[in-house]
């Protein structure tokens, strides 16, 4: 199914971690939704919230704060597992810092980590997603030496552990990745030649085909497969757009003033399991406080649901 290179996969450690243990108090920045399960985000912890529960989950790793970067996690659409990518270990050079990172994958089930990643790659884990039938992790590999900066799109099967590199055009620097629901496409965000804005794509993994929407960032495929939201390329407005081009409409947009400046960011719109919702993070002009807004898409009613908050990754249901 996939093409490119194969690359040796090394299973680096499992760690075990109960709930609640590594919660901090960042945690009281989620929130929860009746019959759901939501992925928030920190630098250094995950956090998983159910109605009446909140779980932080730290990386199996013992880096403290992941030393200020920041990779996108994902849960999977049935709420079983998150992904995300962390440092493993950090070194100083005569030229600078050198990192050290692996793809973890967590069951929320067994509160387990299994972490997966070449000993020999130095550079960081970007932007993670499951496939929609729970067999295959897509992440972003950027690689930090001065001698040979690349980023690589890699796709993990998790019956085998096996890494297979997949051949794509420029991916953005700070793109998001999202599966459709047949795990037979990703949407992605990719540099422009000659532009400065990035475009939202469609990589067809079958083929190597890829076709461009628009341009914008943050994009993910809705449960139906028939829409794809992501956001302008100004975070100022969330949009839609079918997967092969058409029907591009303006969804929610954010209104800005002299006094406050706000915009959509940190990830992708986070579609809710029936496809009838929309979570989205908002940026304050600081750019260190965070809301999260609820968009209605039958009404198209936006309100913001919290803030301060922590930034939303994903929701899946709770329960069968």
């Amino acid at each position: 199914m996939f093409r490119g290179l194969v690359l040796a996969v090394v299973l680096a450690g499992i760690g075990l971690h109960a709930e609640g243990q590594h919660a901090h108090d960042d945690t009281k920045a989620s929130f929860s939704l009746p019959g759901s399960i939501l992925l928030f985000g920190t630098y250094d912890e995950v956090a998983i919230a159910t109605p009446g529960h909140v779980e932080g989950i730290r990386p199996g790793a013992e880096i403290t704060a992941n030393h200020g970067f920041f990779s996108y996690p994902s849960l999977s659409y049935k709420g079983g597992l998150i992904t995300w990518g962390f440092f493993t270990k950090v070194e100083k050079t005569a030229t600078g810092i050198r990192t050290r990172s692996a793809l973890g994958v967590y069951s929320l089930a067994n509160h387990k980590w299994k972490t997966f990643g070449d000993p020999d790659d130095t550079g960081s884990i970007d932007a993670t997603s499951i496939s929609s039938d729970n067999l295959h992790v897509a992440f972003v590999h950027e690689e930090d030496r001065k001698d040979n900066y690349k980023r690589d799109l890699r796709i993990l099967n998790l019956n085998d552990g096996v890494i297979h590199g997949i051949s794509h055009p420029s991916i953005w620097y700070r793109t998001t990745l999202s599966w459709s629901p047949d795990s037979k496409k990703i949407v992605l965000i990719i540099n422009q030649v000659s532009r400065e804005d990035p475009l939202v794509a469609v990589l067809n993994l079958q083929t190597g085909g890829i076709e461009t929407l628009g341009e914008g960032i943050g994009a993910a495929w809705s449960p139906d497969g028939n829409w794809i939201a992501y956001y302008g390329a100004s975070g100022e407005k969330c949009l839609l757009v079918h997967p092969d081009g058409t029907g591009t409409k303006v969804v929610a947009r954010l209104h800005q003033s002299w006094f406050s400046s706000t915009r959509f960011g940190w990830g992708a719109p986070v579609w809710s399991p029936d496809g009838r919702h929309l979570l989205m993070t908002e940026m304050m002009g600081d750019l260190r406080t965070f809301g999260v807004a609820e968009l209605d898409l039958e009404n198209g009613r936006l309100r913001t649901i919290r803030r301060p908050a922590l930034p939303i990754f994903g929701w899946a249901r709770n329960g069968p």
